[in-house]
């Protein structure tokens, strides 16, 4: 990687300059993305997480030996925070995020209704993927204990 202009030649650069650097590359390489991003698909995980966590404290906790629903929403509201955090990280190393209010570059230049479609279409997707990926966790545990009494029996 060449140094960017006036940065020393020995200098190890900081995370903010290769994130800006990074933006700046990518906006160099494709100049068809040079049009404002309105990338806003995290948002529906993390409401997907958010209610998950409203729910989880809402349900009282069972004392079985299986899985009690409190556990299991447990599962679905870190695994919508962890897609939420990986997608708004990938937003911000992309420069769709900033720093600044309104800090979507998408509803900084009035397209709200192309933010909420991306919202809607790509966040519901991942949205709708994430809690498919939690049924199968489901499925899979419940396996697992229904082996688990059947040996013990």
């Amino acid at each position: 990687m060449k140094p960017l202009s006036g940065m020393q030649k020995h200098s190890v650069p900081g995370f903010r300059t290769l994130l800006l650097h990074n933006c700046l590359m990518t906006r160099q390489q494709f100049p068809e993305r040079n049009k404002e991003a309105n990338m806003a698909c995290f948002t529906a995980p993390l409401a997907a997480a958010i209610a998950a966590g409203i729910a989880r404290r809402t349900v009282a906790q069972e004392s079985s030996e299986t899985i009690s629903w409190a556990t299991k929403l447990g599962w679905l509201e870190k695994l919508s925070f962890g897609g939420c955090a990986l997608l708004a990280f990938e937003h911000i190393w992309h420069g769709e995020i900033i720093f600044q209010f309104p800090f979507l570059t998408g509803v900084r230049d009035g397209n709200a209704a192309e933010v909420m479609r991306e919202i809607a279409t790509v966040g519901g997707a991942m949205t709708a993927l994430i809690l498919a990926v939690w049924i199968g966790m489901l499925i899979v545990s419940s396996a697992i204990v229904k082996r688990k009494t059947a040996t013990v029996q």
